[in-house]
């Protein structure tokens, strides 16, 4: 879910863009296939695999993209190496082996 809308990918070789408060259809694509990922939504886009063996990736618009941050230009992206490393700060139990 991102911007009050839902994702779903079905059996039905559909991906659906739902409403979130009402389950209202959005809009929908058919895929060749099953689709058997959850969609994934990074950057504007809407990304979820099929068992045809493709990635399908759909572009926001509307104004369900107007409150997305603009996307990245590839070229220029780098890792920020200045970031301090987490340490996990939960502790499994412990087991009997």
């Amino acid at each position: 879910m991102a911007n009050g809308v839902v994702y779903v990918g079905s059996d039905d070789y559909n991906v659906y863009g739902l409403t979130a408060d009402t389950g209202t259809s959005l809009w929908n694509y058919t895929t060749g296939s099953y689709v058997f990922s959850s969609p994934t939504v990074a950057n504007g886009m809407v990304y979820v695999n099929s068992f045809d063996n493709n990635v399908y990736a759909f572009g926001l618009t509307g104004s369900h993209a107007s409150a997305l941050p603009e996307r990245p230009d590839p070229q220029t992206l780098s890792p920020d190496l200045t970031l301090p490393a987490s340490r996990p700060t939960a502790k499994l139990p412990a087991t009997d082996e």
